[in-house]
């Protein structure tokens, strides 16, 4: 626990936000901090942490101005962060982004961040970004429909507002897609990954976190934690449509009659899924190893790319931080899939795994945070990060003077 300059002051924290709000209360027990409703009676030059999601500009700004003191002031909320967990804006984010990379350097090739580690492809979004369908007319998508199950494709159709894996359904033909945009008209449709990596005949992928932070504002800082696996409870199976085996989602999962006997076998640790894979060398074709020296690596690139094409989107406001929940897919080839980024990552701890980790996550975000903020606020050096433990810096726009 970092507990210098600003952490080691006695402080006040508010938390609105129910999901999460046991772990985040344990960590301000453990400084000591008061649980109050709200700031207003407070003494006016102690610090003040407000656990929320979803907060504007504009209500950050309200809030921080009826709570009438001048402590330095810690919010869990970034706003305009829509851009990265809506699918439909984190596509159109990313493919902007990589635009102005080919109008300002001409290549893909040159950034050195822009390449797969150990790999000679560029980061061209089409290698980490499954084919998808948002926005289109109905007669495009009459049009782009044909084209689509040509090969005897598979895509998985979502409402655009939905979340936890409600509303979802695999679409295996062109009708299907047709008569579902009929009658769901925010539709949004991925390309199936039909090659996914599976652990022990399971489908599988991998949650890993992205922590945005802006110690003040125009200044935004990422970073990166490993996260753990997630498994279905069903065997694979490509044919089926029952969800169970396609998602991973806990929220599904819950609600099969495995999930009382076997709720363990649905999240593994990062080291777990990667002794399967080197037991599993000879059949997968993959090196030793495989996850640590290439699927975490091309992941924290991937999020690197994330959190730059995010600089210039967000509101930037300091003293303000976003936790977010990031899902990827490795398939048989080795690729590595970016399915989608959750702003508000399930703080559920249903599993022995989670019941250990997310809290240790959760303890060591905040205070990463609140070192951040806090020693740009008393103007001491950054580096280095004393609550750093699991999560890892991807990026700092301080380090880089172009940014804009």
């Amino acid at each position: 626990m970092f507990r210098n300059g600003f952490l080691s002051d006695m402080g006040f924290c508010s938390l609105s936000y129910p999901d999460g709000k046991a772990m985040v209360q344990e960590v301000f027990n453990h400084l000591g901090w008061a649980s109050v409703a709200n700031f207003r009676t407070q003494h006016p030059y102690q610090p003040g942490f407000f656990w929320c999601h979803g907060y504007t500009a504009k209500s950050i700004t309200e809030w921080r101005q009826s709570a009438k003191f001048t402590g330095l002031q810690f919010v869990s909320s970034l706003p305009n962060i829509i851009c990265l967990h809506n699918k439909k804006l984190l596509q159109t984010l990313i493919r902007q982004y990589e635009q102005s990379v080919l109008n300002s350097v001409g290549s893909l090739d040159a950034p050195n961040y822009l390449r797969f580690p150990g790999d000679i492809r560029a980061y061209n979004s089409d290698a980490y970004l499954p084919r998808t369908l948002f926005d289109l007319t109905h007669e495009e998508l009459h049009h782009i429909a044909e084209s689509c199950f040509k090969q005897d494709s598979v895509w998985i159709a979502k409402p655009l507002s939905q979340n936890c894996g409600k509303g979802i359904c695999l679409v295996r033909s062109r009708e299907q897609l047709l008569e579902l945009s009929d009658r769901l008209p925010n539709l949004i449709v991925q390309e199936y990954i039909r090659n996914p990596v599976t652990l022990d005949g399971r489908k599988s992928d991998l949650r890993v976190y992205l922590l945005l932070v802006c110690p003040e504002r125009g200044h935004l800082m990422a970073f990166y934690h490993p996260g753990f696996v997630r498994l279905s409870l069903r065997q694979y199976a490509e044919t089926t449509d029952d969800l169970a085996v396609h998602l991973t989602n806990q929220s599904v999962a819950k609600a099969t009659e495995e999930w009382t006997r076997r709720r363990d076998e649905s999240t593994w640790t990062p080291a777990q899924m990667n002794n399967n894979l080197n037991a599993r060398r000879d059949s997968t074709g993959f090196e030793r190893d495989f996850l640590f020296r290439r699927v975490h690596p091309s992941m924290r690139a991937v999020l690197g790319i994330v959190s730059r094409a995010a600089y210039p989107k967000v509101t930037r406001i300091g003293g303000c931080f976003e936790f977010l929940g990031c899902d990827f897919m490795l398939d048989t080839s080795g690729r590595v899939w970016l399915i989608e980024i959750n702003c508000y990552p399930g703080m559920a701890t249903s599993t022995s795994l989670l019941r250990t980790l997310k809290p240790q996550v959760v303890h060591e975000a905040i205070c990463l945070s609140m070192e951040c903020i806090s020693k740009q606020y008393q103007g001491k050096a950054m580096y280095p990060l004393e609550s750093l433990r699991q999560f890892q810096l991807l990026w700092n726009s301080d380090d880089e003077p172009s940014s804009s």
